[in-house]
């Protein structure tokens, strides 16, 4: 798994703005693909993917980011969900009680009352 770290973009700046993300939490992205505005003093950088896997963010759009600091992560996608476990069988009826007993029907419980 890499990390997307934020490269010092402006020697006068020690803090940038993370103003938008170009690619989706969760979405697959490639070497070299743009994922991410950041805001200097100066300019509107493009930050790309240094490679190919799942975009993670770690930080939301909108707040103050320091170069150095890990915005996000990129990585092979996550393992498939557990199967589900079988549905439980539905619950049948005492054995005791009215219906109890092979091709008993409603209308024989009613009619036996």
């Amino acid at each position: 798994m890499a990390e997307l770290r934020v490269p010092k973009l402006n020697s006068n700046d020690d803090a940038y703005i993370l103003t938008a993300w170009l690619v989706a939490d969760g979405a697959s992205v490639g070497a070299g693909d743009p994922v991410a505005e950041v805001e200097t003093s100066k300019a509107v950088e493009e930050l790309a993917a240094l490679s190919d896997g799942i975009l993670l963010h770690a930080v939301a759009a909108g707040v103050s980011i320091e170069p150095g600091q890990a915005i996000a992560t990129i990585g092979t996608a996550p393992a498939s969900p557990p199967a589900s476990p079988p549905a439980s069988p539905p619950a049948s009826p005492p054995a005791d009680g009215p219906l109890a007993g092979a091709g008993a029907s409603k209308s024989a419980y009613y009619l036996a009352r």
